[in-house]
């Protein structure tokens, strides 16, 4: 169960009053890949969203993505495209 109350300040985002993970500037691409599936990626730019996935995956994992081919999806597009990510 979530303990009740308000989100401490230092939660926030300088000045702005929006915690900083959901500043609404990242974008959502959707990386084509060498195995014939799609990889989702989020970041400001492309290189953004490639250095987070170079975080999370494998360099062989990594690989197998084509790294300038992809498309930049909006969040409510996302369902429809769930059985085609690996």
């Amino acid at each position: 169960m979530r303990p009740r109350g308000r989100i401490r300040e230092e939660s926030r985002s300088e000045g702005n009053g929006r915690m900083s993970s959901f500043d609404g500037r990242a974008q959502i691409f959707l990386f084509d890949m060498t195995t014939g599936k799609k990889k989702l990626a989020y970041g400001r730019t492309v290189e953004d969203a490639l250095d987070i996935l170079a975080m999370r995956l494998t360099p062989a994992e990594m690989e197998q993505i084509v790294k300038d081919k992809y498309v930049i999806v909006k969040q409510q597009e996302l369902r429809p495209l769930v059985p085609l990510l690996g």
